[in-house]
């Protein structure tokens, strides 16, 4: 009555049903029928009873076994039949696809199949057909030009958004629920078993992520309140240094060597000697990307999830305007001193990019918030930073300028050298090489800020040229422009560089008349960062700021 062309035998397995291949009557579309077992329900039903008497009696029974504290199982049992006796509503799985592809339509490459509800009821479910690939099937992926990689990659990316955005992720990613198109989607299928991550656990996730990369190990301990992790009473102090000994190891190697579910397993080792109780959803979530991630394994052995989510996380720490991870920037990008660290912010804009490109709408909500009152903690070291920056460059091309006329030794007589200069005149080089970029993207030809008078200083004409330049790059932004700079926070930052720039040349000043150069104890140190091949953040001698993988450390 409703369907033509029903395919027989099925054409593939459910968890609790069987999928046909048909044609609807009235409009002849191609459709997928997911159709329920008989009395499955009820087997079901009988199965969890037994499950739950068995290992109630288990937990009961391990304390007498171990003086280890024991995490109960029975909580886990419990979601898992939750779940499982959710999957046989099948109204309810069409619903949660609707709703996953309202909340996620703006991933990427991501596709769900659209719902047939006049032939759906709580034990058929009438789908979109989709023709596609199982991700498991390398001989048919490669046929088709798709690679495995790249699909992971995008639901990594989805998977992502799913724990952390929005909260509702589906937790069963196996390699039978997803397809890969041959335009380039992923299509999820199967949305029976879905779970929900709170608010409150979401940003304490990527909180606890921050200072994991701050090796903030105090600060981990203090997150397992949040995450529920631990009862209020448990003293989590003696956690840290078992934390520090297995992530000190993890983090000192690069990104490339780190297996997520390696760390799942070595960290559960350390946790497992103290009374953690997981919440259920929480194993949902290392189900689903320990799944993506050994899919990926199975195409690249040197596949690493951590590599991949990365970027995504410095994103949201760059960029998400809610309190909780404007505290995480802070933490990122300050040292405990309260130093900035600017290879941490050069990360973070770095490793974001890769997500998706940063947008002028976002850069501005960045810029605004660090001109407001919220963002002072952040803005005046940042101040401060630029002031040496803009200091050290200066100084650097007008030392280059004399060195070509008189010879080095009197150029940095004349224009003495500070402690650590030579390192801020390279950060300054490959700052203003990041603009530089910008601007020509624009199609301008890129900015010169020195120029044909002394020390190569620029001539009345090229400023005024530099000036005119400027203000047309910047016409179109003028508006919002002017406003930012005419609040309280960005009147305090110029009066700051000013008076900043101001007290460094008095003190260069002053170097020159005694004749006191700094630059001579460390220049040797120096010239290896400024003439080393890799980034100018990664000094030689001493830990990376930035691990191989893009994910930085202390």
């Amino acid at each position: 009555e409703f369907f033509s062309e029903p395919s027989a035998p099925p054409v593939a397995p459910a968890s609790l049903g069987q999928v046909y291949r048909g044609r609807l009557a009235s409009t002849g579309e191609e459709v997928a029928v997911k159709v329920q077992r008989p009395q499955i329900g009820e087997a079901i039903a009988s199965d969890m009873v037994l499950l739950r008497r068995f290992i109630k009696n288990l937990d009961q029974a391990m304390p007498r076994l171990t003086d280890l504290p024991i995490q109960p199982l029975l909580p886990l049992v419990d979601e898992f039949a939750g779940r499982l006796f959710g999957e046989l509503d099948y109204i309810q799985e069409g619903q949660s696809c609707e709703k996953f592809a309202d909340l996620y339509a703006h991933v990427p490459r991501v596709r769900t199949p659209q719902i047939i509800w006049e032939v759906t009821s709580r034990q058929v479910l009438t789908m979109e057909w989709i023709d596609g690939v199982k991700l498991t099937d390398e001989a048919k992926m490669a046929a088709a030009g798709l690679e495995i990689v790249d699909f992971v990659n995008v639901g990594i990316q989805c998977t992502l958004r799913q724990l952390l955005e929005a909260g509702f992720f589906h937790a069963d990613p196996h390699p039978g629920n997803l397809l890969a198109t041959k335009s380039g989607d992923l299509v999820y299928l199967d949305f029976g078993m879905m779970s929900t991550a709170p608010e409150k656990a979401r940003y304490a996730i990527i909180n606890h992520v921050t200072h994991l990369v701050n090796r903030d190990y105090d600060a981990m301990c203090r997150d397992y309140y949040e995450l529920e992790f631990l009862s209020p009473e448990v003293d989590s102090r003696p956690i840290a240094p078992e934390l520090a000994r297995f992530f000190d190891e993890v983090l000192d190697r690069s990104v490339s060597e780190l297996n997520f579910r390696a760390i799942v397993d070595g960290l559960g080792d350390v946790l497992f000697k103290y009374p953690f109780r997981v919440p259920p959803f929480y194993a949902l979530i290392l189900r689903s990307l320990t799944v993506l991630e050994g899919l990926a394994l199975t195409a690249d052995p040197n596949y690493k999830l951590l590599g991949a989510a990365y970027p995504y996380m410095a994103r949201r720490i760059l960029l998400d305007p809610a309190p909780e991870l404007r505290s995480s920037l802070a933490e990122m990008v300050l040292h405990q001193d309260g130093r900035f660290r600017w290879s941490r912010l050069d990360n973070l804009l770095r490793e974001g990019s890769k997500s998706s490109a940063l947008t002028s709408d976002q850069l501005w909500l960045l810029g605004e918030y660090l001109c407001s009152d919220n963002g002072t903690s952040i803005r005046v070291p940042l101040v401060e930073e630029m002031a040496r920056l803009i200091d050290a460059y200066a100084a650097d091309r007008a030392r280059d300028q004399v060195a070509a006329r008189a010879g080095r030794r009197v150029a940095e007589r004349i224009v003495p050298v500070f402690r650590g200069e030579r390192i801020l005149a390279v950060r300054a080089l490959r700052l203003l090489a990041m603009v530089n970029d910008q601007y020509r993207k624009s199609g301008a030809p890129p900015l010169q800020v020195s120029g044909s008078g002394p020390w190569g200083l620029m001539m009345p004409g090229e400023v005024a040229s530099l000036v005119e330049r400027v203000q047309a790059a910047v016409a179109p932004h003028w508006p919002r422009l002017q406003t930012l700079l005419t609040t309280p926070g960005a009147v305090e930052a110029r009066g700051q560089l000013v008076a900043t720039l101001r007290q460094r040349l008095a003190a260069r000043t002053v170097r020159l008349v005694l004749g006191y150069n700094e630059g001579e104890a460390t220049s040797a140190r120096e010239e290896q960062v400024a003439g080393a091949a890799s980034s100018p953040f990664n000094i030689p001698g001493r830990r990376s700021d930035t691990l191989a993988t893009g994910i930085p450390a202390k």
